[in-house]
C-alpha cells in the first residue's frame, strides 16, 4: 500500500464513522464527505484530482443547510454512499429530508433532494446498509443490517433533484 500524493491538505476535522468516498468518473477525482461529529455532516465536500493530486474543499453553495440542519429534519450521515455517473449525483443511503433521499449534485455543486422515497419499513437508510449501482440494468442495490435486501429499480432519466 502507498500513499497518494497529495498537495493540499486533507479535511482536519472527520467523524471516522460519519464519512465516504466516491470516485466521480467525469472528472476522474476522488471526493470525500467526512463529518465533524456524530451525526453531523457538516455539508463540505472534498476533492482529490488525480491529475493534479490537487486536494481542494468545494465549498458547496448550500452547505449550511446540510450543516446547520436539525437532526430531526434530515439524517445526517455521509456514510455508504454510491456516484451515479449517469446523474452526475452522488447518493447517501442515511441521508433523508421528509423522507425523500439526499444527494450531492456534482456538476452543480449543491446538495439537493431527489424525488427517490424512502422504503416504508423505515429500515432501508439504517446503520450497516451498503449500496453499488448497476448502471447497466439502472439499479441500484442495497443490504441493510435488518436482514432485508432491497433494489430499487432506478430510472434515472426519471430521477429528479431541488437543490435543499
Amino acid at each position: 500500500m502507498e500513499a497518494l500524493p497529495l498537495t493540499g491538505d486533507l479535511p482536519a476535522v472527520t467523524g471516522a464513522d460519519e464519512s465516504s468516498l466516491v470516485h466521480d468518473s467525469k472528472r476522474d477525482q476522488l471526493l470525500m464527505f467526512a463529518a465533524t461529529g456524530y451525526e453531523d455532516a457538516g455539508g463540505q465536500v472534498w476533492s482529490y484530482d488525480f491529475a493534479s493530486q490537487a486536494v481542494s474543499a468545494l465549498e458547496p453553495t448550500n452547505r449550511a443547510y446540510i450543516d446547520d440542519s436539525p437532526s430531526s429534519q434530515a439524517l445526517h450521515r455521509v456514510r455508504e454512499a454510491v456516484y451515479v455517473e449517469a446523474l452526475d449525483l452522488v447518493l447517501f443511503v442515511q441521508m433523508w429530508v421528509d423522507g425523500q433521499q439526499v444527494g450531492y449534485d456534482v456538476a452543480n455543486n449543491v446538495w439537493v433532494k431527489t424525488n427517490i422515497a424512502r422504503h416504508p419499513s423505515e429500515q432501508f437508510g439504517s446503520v450497516d446498509c451498503g449500496i453499488t449501482i448497476d448502471p447497466e440494468r439502472e439499479r441500484l442495490y442495497a443490504l441493510c443490517n435488518y436482514a432485508e435486501n432491497f433494489a430499487l429499480r432506478a430510472t434515472f432519466a426519471d430521477i429528479t433533484t431541488t437543490p435543499l
